[in-house]
């Protein structure tokens, strides 16, 4: 399986200014390394990961690639029927094999130490303008010129 049609999807979580647990949705293309979506929830429903699948690919992008994702059980129902609909494949990690998504992983280690370590959100609304922003932000910074790239996000 080469990486050119292979996308990741993973939750990473944090808190916002009142403690509650916030939820946050990354997709990420393995071949550019490129964040596709990131966005946030207070209770990620098999709906809400729908929507934001079909925000993630509109216009028929998802046809003909390939979904990595852990056994997560709200990832259930999204494998089973959305993303077949969408005509992309379904690729499960194994049973606590975080490595085998290595790709998202990473990207989550890089969003905490770039974003959320200086950010407090306020509410789901400041967060996902401010997860906005860091996916135009990390987008638009060349590979090679990441060494250079801000320790932090602000």
């Amino acid at each position: 399986m080469n990486n050119h049609n292979v996308c990741g999807m993973d939750f990473k979580t944090t808190f916002d200014i009142y403690c509650r647990q916030v939820f946050i949705l990354n997709i990420v293309d393995h071949h550019r390394r490129r964040l596709i979506w990131s966005r946030a929830t207070y209770n990620p429903t098999a709906q809400w990961i729908a929507q934001q699948l079909r925000e993630a690919f509109p216009f028929d992008d998802a046809q003909g690639r390939i979904m990595v994702m852990d056994r997560d059980t709200a990832f259930s129902h999204v494998a089973k029927h959305t993303l077949p609909g969408f005509g992309m494949q379904v690729r499960r990690t194994s049973y606590r094999s975080p490595w085998q998504n290595g790709v998202v992983e990473r990207f989550n280690r890089t969003l905490q130490e770039e974003l959320l370590d200086y950010l407090v959100p306020l509410g789901l609304r400041h967060l996902n303008q401010r997860l906005t922003e860091y996916r135009h932000f990390y987008n638009g910074s060349p590979p090679h010129d990441q060494w250079r790239r801000p320790s932090r996000y602000f």
